[in-house]
């Protein structure tokens, strides 16, 4: 965690602000959940403050990574004094065991949660055995 300087925290307290630490490209472990789904694995992450585009969710040899980044800008045309809300980067990894089919991973994110479908493989998933006589 970074801290402002105390010379930035002088002039931003003669502007008539509070100053908090400040973080910045901090590396942030978000929290998830992960339940198994009718055809498959569901994962949702935290990732408040993350905008649709700055998000990636990558698939490598059995690892499923996700990178995020959040950011919080000022308006146009205005200097922040302080800035409590947390910028940095969030990064997470799940290792992935052999039934999950990793060519069909899909992923979408809305309004701060990040959720991943992971499907099983066809011979992974549970089905009904008819029995015989």
């Amino acid at each position: 965690m970074n801290k402002i300087d105390k010379k930035e925290n002088q002039e931003v307290k003669k502007a008539g602000a509070e100053v908090s630490p400040v973080v910045t490209d901090a590396a942030f472990v978000p929290y998830a959940d992960v339940d198994e789904v009718a055809d498959g694995v569901r994962v949702r992450v935290d990732l408040p403050g993350v905008a649709d585009d700055a998000a990636e969710v990558v698939v490598e040899n059995g690892v499923l990574r996700i990178e995020a980044r959040a950011a919080c800008e000022a308006p146009a045309g205005h200097d922040l004094a302080g800035q409590e809300f947390w910028v940095g980067r969030y990064h997470r990894e799940f290792a992935l065991g052999e039934g999950i089919d990793t060519d069909g991973v899909k992923a979408k994110l809305k309004t701060g949660v990040l959720e991943i479908l992971l499907p099983k493989r066809t011979a992974a998933r549970a089905r009904k055995v008819a029995i015989t006589n």
